[in-house]
């Protein structure tokens, strides 16, 4: 695959979430209104190509890519929130908040943390045992980490540092 094949992972990103025939009508709305607007997809591209460069398959590297837009996508519903941001308008439409009420957005973004649990599993799977538990221990570590006095500087330091370590953590 390109790198810069937007099409290709736009197409993953909406592929990857499987929604099943018989979901509640709410939490179905409020999924397919966050894969309509996936964004522009910088975060996937930069994983997949690093992931690529240090030798994991094109479907796997997808996998990754995929899995750290999910969990991205997963903060924003939770930022938009109004306990928190209080966002009404993200990627250009109505947050998913504003459409399908505070529970639809935190069950969307506790989907969305879930598949791309799964897909990051299935990726790291691939690599060879030291660089699993390498990649699994330093996304644990990612993930569960707490901000802190200096949210913001931590926030926008290690965002984009964490999607190159963990694709250099594979392979």
């Amino acid at each position: 695959m390109n790198p810069f094949d937007t099409k290709r992972l736009s197409d993953a990103y909406t592929a990857y979430l499987p929604i099943p025939a018989k979901l509640e009508p709410h939490l179905e709305g409020a999924l397919h209104h966050v894969l309509r607007n996936p964004g522009n997809l910088i975060r996937p591209q930069i994983a997949f190509q690093m992931s690529v460069a240090y030798d994991l398959l094109d479907a796997h590297a997808t996998e990754l890519a995929i899995a750290l837009e999910y969990f991205h996508t997963a903060s924003l519903l939770f930022d938009d929130l109004p306990c928190m941001d209080h966002a009404i308008e993200r990627r250009g439409t109505q947050c998913v908040h504003v459409c399908f009420g505070e529970s639809g957005a935190i069950l969307a973004a506790l989907a969305f943390i879930n598949r791309a649990y799964s897909l990051t599993w299935r990726a790291v799977s691939t690599c060879l045992p030291q660089r699993q538990s390498r990649a699994i221990t330093y996304l644990e570590q990612q993930l569960v980490s707490c901000p802190g006095d200096n949210e913001s500087s931590r926030h926008t330091s290690n965002e984009h540092g964490t999607v190159w370590q963990l694709a250099h953590s594979l392979p």
